[in-house]
């Protein structure tokens, strides 16, 4: 194994606590700046829409820079935006912070993933892949369960001034240890943004747009879906959380061996059947016996999370053969079609536990995981050929 690739899972494990630690602490944020549980969200809808603006000009400017520098440099970003937000007292200020931290987390993700891609064989570029997810994989599994718990004793402030060190510390450590000279190819700006025409692309970024706004609606309201569906007590969502990040895990794992077996393509038909499948059943979850919400529902979060965080490996590497000479910014684009997902989810899961119930949430995410699938189906002559 490349060594390389576990500093660069370090950055990527701080940037992943930060997101999904977050929608564990909505509900205390909520109380204490005297906010509606709909109100606090718009932290991830404005995260979700800078990400995704700045993840192609961020990654166009400095796509050809050296990789050690603009590593450090985005963990330096990220780190100082959460110690911000720790200290704010204002909402309007910590919407602020979430914004410029969520720069931070898009340029450092975006050149990992392709310094991943840059320091592997063709052969073997979804388990370099799958090296960097695992390290956001495992602060699923961990980190978040672990600041759920920071914040439940101490405050979310608390958990986000130690995000905000560990960032910080992240960035030394890969400055200390990547070495020079990783660099992408230089071109002018017009000739990135020319990646949009290839061939294959509208419809790959379409797929995984479509694919994670199912995805992330049962994450962001992970806490109302266990108390509200489940009538799990608070004290669970911790429990749930390391669920869901154990299931994040194996999907890191396992999502680059499968890419590496069977292709990109057959690697999203498979994610997204399987997703349709386990988000319809969190709906039905909540008519079945009482008794059984509780470890059922910590079942599904765990193949929630596994089939969320196992599309990553195979979606990168489809972007690397549709994009060979712009890798970062192909990869930035997934991730705003990745983000601008999240954001609307969001939007849509707030909307079906005001106008329903925090139980439908799942079967509105299996709508769009069902999309998903139709449209790789519609478009499989043109992506085929990437198997």
């Amino acid at each position: 194994m490349d060594t390389r690739l576990i500093v660069l899972a370090l950055g990527s494990f701080v940037g992943t606590m930060e997101s999904f630690v977050l929608p564990g602490l909505l509900p205390s944020m909520a109380s204490e700046l005297n906010l509606t549980a709909s109100q606090v969200g718009y932290l991830v809808f404005a995260y979700s829409l800078a990400y995704a603006l700045a993840g192609p000009v961020l990654s166009s400017l400095l796509g050809s820079s050296d990789r050690r520098r603009t590593l450090s440099l985005a963990e330096l970003i990220f780190g100082c935006s959460a110690l911000f937000m720790a200290a704010m007292p204002l909402f309007a200020l910590i919407v602020s912070g979430r914004i410029v931290l969520a720069a931070g987390a898009v340029l450092f993700t975006t050149m990992a993933q392709a310094t991943a891609i840059a320091l592997s064989a063709p052969e073997f570029r979804g388990r370099a892949v799958s090296i960097v997810v695992t390290g956001g994989t495992l602060a699923v599994a961990i980190g978040a369960p672990l600041g759920a718990m920071l914040a439940g004793r101490y405050g979310w402030r608390v958990t986000y001034g130690v995000v905000g060190f560990i960032a910080l510390t992240a960035g030394l450590v890969i400055w200390l240890r990547l070495p020079k000279g990783i660099t992408g190819p230089r071109l002018p700006l017009w000739e990135r943004l020319a990646v949009l025409g290839n061939h294959g692309m509208p419809a790959a970024l379409l797929m995984s747009f479509l694919y994670m706004v199912g995805a992330f609606m049962p994450s962001i309201y992970v806490a109302a879906i266990s108390h509200d569906a489940m009538g799990m007590e608070k004290a669970w969502l911790p429990l749930v959380l390391f669920a869901n990040g154990l299931g994040a895990v194996a999907g890191g794992i396992v999502g680059g061996q499968v890419t590496d077996r069977v292709g990109p393509y057959r690697s999203y038909v498979v994610n997204a059947a399987a997703a349709a499948i386990v988000f319809g059943a969190m709906s039905v979850l909540p008519v079945l016996p009482a008794p059984l919400h509780g470890p059922i529902w910590l079942v599904l979060m765990f193949l929630g999370g596994l089939l969320g965080w196992a599309l990553f490996s195979g979606q990168v590497a489809l972007f690397a053969i549709l994009a060979p000479q712009s890798v970062p910014l192909a990869v930035s684009l997934n991730l705003s079609a990745v983000s601008i997902g999240a954001a609307i989810a969001a939007v849509i899961g707030g909307l079906v536990i005001d106008y329903i119930n925090a139980g439908a949430i799942g079967a509105a995410a299996a709508v769009f995981s069902l999309l998903g699938l139709g449209l790789a189906f519609a478009n499989r002559s043109t992506l085929i050929g990437h198997r």
